[in-house]
């Protein structure tokens, strides 16, 4: 190869490959044939003595009827007479959710002239297909219902498509077949819009979005992109001697962020470094590979020293040992003579982390997970779960085994029903018992949902404009009538509680970005942005501004403007390093720096400024075991699965007992209660209640009872006591918008107070008693997780300072120079101390979210926190992407972990520098997020996998999901698929390239036949490929749906996986 590597190959007399020694020498192969020259046995020998071997059977006409993985498991293939395609495959079994075997079947019918007609999948759903007389896709009747109709130009072209709720979209194309305008036409015939495409000889030139904006494109004299010009934001590309990109620049003012690749022979990028015009560096990264292009190294600089990780892998390519960059361990080892309950044997794999805590993943004969256990120092099992999956694929059964101390405690079940098309038809909690919630969900035909019905039997209902953005949601009670209106491209535009009369509207400009909003009560906020979309101004109309400065990379200044121009304070961030890392930052006022120390793992050890200090420490899994506040220090204890069960310090001692599946059992003697829902009914002082849909409506104490009540969308409306009541009232958005709180007065209630909330998108930053009178104020950097660099309230300005939790621990009266409060609380928010002068109560304290003192409960966004008892009241509105306890809080680790807004889908590893850089979306679970209509980010489901947890390699990209809005399948024939223009990394064997380990999908382009065409690229937890998705047909839609999947099928060994060369349509995972 390019590199000087070589690998060699023997034949036989009939010219038949014989063996093979790859590129490493790692892996010999042999492969045999029979006497008519047929493959029939592969063995693959690694140097390390295993040996992985598949083995093939033929019929008379030498087609492939049987062939036997390397674990012994078959796979059967029947044919039809006429054409010869295969008519049925028999795979592996697998167990059914009692424990027997069941078959995994799919099968085909076949017209005369050899095209499919006819498709049923493992489960016996039908899917049919018709063909005009040329042969192309005229038809496609799935399932479910829908109908999707194909038509065609004379010369074979798509003229135009019509998904099955009824949108068509109309193509004209020139003479090359290359598109020129595509007309999005109602299911009345009415026009809906429109996009064009101009081309010179070759290349896509320009090109209009359905709003009518211009995108330009300029090429080389190869034919390379070299410019790209959108709404006056420009993007150069350069490429080096060997026609690989090299630099990316993206300019915003008179600067620009530049993007270098530094690539090997190989096309593999070594080094990637990002650095402004004049060429200082603001980022750098580098890469190493071993022989197999395995990425064997990552070379971080963390406080200008290099931060290594590094990686080695088995002669299959499979992870077997990980070192961070602190020298710590994580060993993987390959067990491939398991023996499941049907006699298969099958691949289980087991990870040993640095503390010598092991997980073992056991696979079926398909290789999906199907029991996970966690084994403790001395191997004793201390938490486990079980999967159980449908022929196709499809979770039906989740058991959580749980344990406590190592003692099994019980067996909590959740079970999942499917429909025809494989979206979710109910899913019941407590599945088995007596205390069983079961919801309901139905689909329009193109897969949106249209009905949810809860366990309370209220029903929400959801209906969308024809180009697929959400319209309406309405409650079966009639007590939710929400509407939205968006611009042709998806961007909310205006949303309106029609039972309550509040509206919400938006101005954005041609990149999506809020540029105005205006809420129910009046407050109005203007927005500005620079070419990066990242804002340079937040206007609060009648109270002044708030500026933002960057660097190309990297905030710089923030600073808060009255309504007259004047500068009233500025907050500036100094330095970071060359991994993103904050390293030091000045206060307001000139109160002093702030100065940050961060370790080789990325983990901040040590906060130092003249009001407040924390020096940290962490264990070999990064848990934090000390922190030093200004000398009193705190320490903390964690069972196997990293729940705390002890914190320590002057003024705490506090044990907690918990159950594997993150239900407090225990705080300080005091027994908690748990149901078979994880719904606490008791903390051993309190009682507590929970309506059908599994919401906290009552609290009984010795002496107080507090009530509670929700609306249809899970929001909390009302608290009362015996002596006060407290309504909440949110927007469309979900938001809450005000606060109104009432005192009991003779036999009903009378309004004392009412506080109005303002926000900046999601992020709540003020208040209001009236529209022209700013109560309070949160002044926020524009971090990925914004920092609150002032707070104004009671006409004074203060200056907070932030622990590694994010917690505001300190304030600082900028007139004074003066400490003013100080707040210390436990590890789950609990107070311990506040110190306060002139009785001023921040509201913004644990978390740096807002604390309620009257209900005790603390406001993250989605969803109520009660720190008392460490837990939400109410369930996960993101249902089960981290944990199936969907009201345990951050998995009883809140150190590690961040839940930026109630929905348990942001996993921060805190003390992780901002992440700044892109390449990956991160999923957890069976949720992605990767559209938002404005307040709501609807998410998009894929095939739910079991329990995934929290992202902790501080990669995690935050997603927001809305309340009860998520829509597990949202027609990707709706609109285009935005991705950024760079080809997607192979290795030179054409292995994909993971990003990280952890579930995440890569978007980029792909250079077809015709032209280039959007491709994403699925990686499941372990960084192995999933599937490619390509958002084309290739002029084939007869075997290529638009888009289209292709599968990598699992090496039953747990090697390197094979691509799947057939196109099927993407079923389980829609894109909007």
């Amino acid at each position: 190869n390019r590199i000087g590597q070589e690998a060699t190959y023997s034949y036989d007399a009939k010219g038949h490959r014989i063996t093979e020694a790859n590129f490493s020498r790692r892996v010999h192969k042999i492969s045999s044939y029979d006497t008519r020259g047929r493959l029939c046995k592969v063995v693959e020998e690694g140097d390390d003595g295993n040996q992985h071997a598949v083995s093939s059977k033929y019929d008379f006409q030498d087609r492939l009827i049987e062939r036997q993985d390397p674990f012994g498991n078959y796979t059967h293939y029947k044919y039809e007479p006429l054409v010869g395609e295969v008519s049925q495959t028999d795979f592996p079994k697998i167990a059914a959710p009692d424990g027997g075997a069941e078959d995994v079947t799919t099968s085909s019918i076949y017209d005369p002239f050899g095209r499919e007609i006819s498709y049923t999948d493992p489960n016996g759903n039908k899917t049919t297909y018709s063909h005009n007389v040329y042969g192309s896709l005229a038809e496609i009747h799935h399932p479910g219902g829908g109908k999707e109709t194909f038509r065609y130009a004379k010369n074979g072209d798509l003229t135009s498509h019509t998904d099955p709720d009824g949108l068509t979209i109309r193509y004209k194309n020139d003479v090359l077949g290359r598109i020129l305008k595509k007309t999005y036409i109602s299911k009345e015939g009415g026009t809906l819009a429109q996009e064009t495409f101009s081309y010179n000889g070759f290349h896509l030139t320009r090109e209009t979005d359905k709003e009518g904006q211009e995108k330009l494109y300029v090429y080389d004299g190869a034919g390379r992109k070299i410019r790209e010009e959108f709404c006056g934001r420009v993007t150069e590309f350069a490429y080096d001697s060997l026609d690989r990109l090299a630099v990316v620049y993206k300019y915003s003012g008179n600067d620009a962020l530049v993007t270098h690749y530094e690539r090997d022979l190989e096309a593999r990028v070594i080094a990637e470094k990002k650095t402004d015009l004049s060429g200082h560096i603001l980022y750098k990264t580098e890469f190493s590979y071993d022989p197999d292009g395995n990425r064997n190294s990552i070379i971080r600089y963390i406080n200008e020293e290099e931060a290594i990780q590094s990686f080695a892998y088995d002669p299959f390519q499979r992870k077997i040992h990980q070192r961070d960059a602190l020298g710590y361990e994580t060993l993987t080892s390959y067990d491939e003579n398991y023996i499941n309950a049907l006699g298969q044997r099958v691949l289980q794999i087991k990870t040993v982390d640095p503390k010598g805590i092991a997980t073992l993943k056991t696979q079926d004969a398909l290789s999906r997970s199907v029991r996970v256990e966690r084994l403790g120092i001395g191997g004793q099992i201390v938490s486990c779960h079980e999967m159980s999956y449908d022929p196709q694929g499809n979770l039906t059964l989740h058991r959580d085994h749980i344990y406590e101390d190592g003692r099994p405690q019980s067996i909590q079940a959740v079970r999942y029903f499917y429909t025809p098309d494989h979206q979710i038809k109910s899913l019941v909690r407590g599945f088995g018992t007596c205390d069983a919630r079961k919801t309901s969900y139905s689909y329009f035909p193109s897969g949106k949902m249209e009905k949810k019905t809860q366990p309370d039997g209220i029903t929400l209902l959801y209906s969308y404009h024809p180009l697929g953005y959400l319209a309406r949601i309405d409650s079966s009670d009639g007590k939710i009538a929400h509407a939205f209106t968006h611009n042709r491209l998806g961007d909310l535009k205006a949303a309106v509680d029609e039972k309550q009369n509040l509206r919400v509207e938006r101005e954005v400009d041609p990149f999506g970005n809020m540029t105005a909003e205006v809420f129910p009560y009046g407050a109005e906020v203007a927005k500005t942005y620079d070419d990066f979309s990242r804002p340079l101004s937040l206007t609060i109309t009648g109270h002044g501004q708030v500026r933002y400065a960057y660097d190309p990379m990297f905030l710089r200044e923030v600073e808060r403007v009255s309504a007259q121009g004047s500068a009233l304070y500025k907050h500036t961030f100094e330095e970071y390093d060359l991994d993103g890392n904050l390293a030091q930052e000045h206060l307001i006022g000139n109160l002093g720096a702030v100065v940050h120390a961060t370790d080789a793992r990325g983990q901040r050890t040590q906060i130092a400024s003249p009001y407040f200090s924390q020096e940290c420490k962490y264990n070999s899994v990064q848990n934090l075991v000390s922190s030093m506040i200004n000398r009193a220090e705190s320490r903390y204890a964690y069972d196997d699965i990293s729940q705390i069960i002890r914190e320590e310090s002057s003024g705490n001692s506090t044990a907690y007992c918990n159950d594997s599946l993150y239900n407090r059992t225990q705080k300080n003697g005091d027994l908690y209660e748990v149901n078979t829902l994880n719904e606490l009914l008791s903390d051993g002082k309190t009682t507590y209640e929970y309506d059908l849909k599994g919401n906290q409506v009552l609290k009984k104490m010795d002496s107080e009872q507090v009530s509670m009540i929700y609306d249809p969308l899970n929001q909390l409306i009302e608290v009362k006591s015996g002596k006060q009541k407290i309504e909440f009232i949110y927007d469309p958005l979900g938001r809450r918008l005000a606060k109104v709180t009432s005192a009991k007065a003779g036999y009903g209630w009378e309004e004392s107070t009412c506080e109005y909330y303002l926000y900046d998108g999601e992020e709540e930053i003020g208040s209001f008693k009236s529209p022209n009178t700013l109560e309070s104020l949160r002044v926020l950097s524009t971090h990925q997780l914004p920092k609150t660099i002032g707070i104004e309230m009671g006409g004074k300005t203060f200056a907070p300072l932030t622990d590694v939790q994010g917690n505001i621990r300190r304030l600082v009266d900028l007139q004074s120079k003066t400490l003013t409060a100080s707040y210390d609380f436990t590890a789950f928010g609990e107070k311990l101390q506040t110190n306060l002068k002139d009785d001023l109560q921040s509201p913004w304290q644990f978390a740096s979210k807002r604390f309620d003192p009257s209900s005790g409960l603390i406001y993250f966004g989605k969803r109520y926190y009660d720190p008392r008892i460490g837990r939400w009241i109410t369930t996960d509105p993101a249902v089960f992407d981290e944990s199936f306890n969907p009201y345990q809080y951050v998995l009883n680790n809140p150190f590690r972990y961040y839940d930026p807004n109630g929905e348990s889908l942001g996993g921060y590893l805190l003390g992780v520098g901002e992440i700044v850089l892109g390449g990956a979306i991160i999923a957890t679970g069976g949720m992605l997020e990767i559209a938002t209509l404005g307040g709501y980010t609807i998410g998009f489901g894929f095939q739910i996998g079991a329990g995934a947890a929290l992202i902790t390699s501080g990669l995690a990209t935050t997603t927001y999901h809305a309340q009860d809005i998520k829509m597990p399948n949202i027609s990707w024939k709706n609109t285009d698929v935005y991705v950024p223009d760079r080809p997607l990394q192979n290795t030179p064997d054409g292995v994909h390239i993971t990003d990280t380990d952890a579930p995440h999908t890569q978007l980029g382009t792909k250079e077809g036949r015709k032209e280039k065409y959007p491709q994403a690229r699925e990686f499941d937890e372990n960084g192995n490929p999933v599937r490619d998705i390509d958002f084309t047909d290739h002029g084939r839609p007869q075997n290529h749906p638009n888009p289209h999947q292709h599968e990598h099928k699992p090496n039953p060994t747990g090697g390197t996986r094979t691509r799947d060369p057939k196109g099927q349509p993407v079923t389980d995972w829609n894109y909007s």
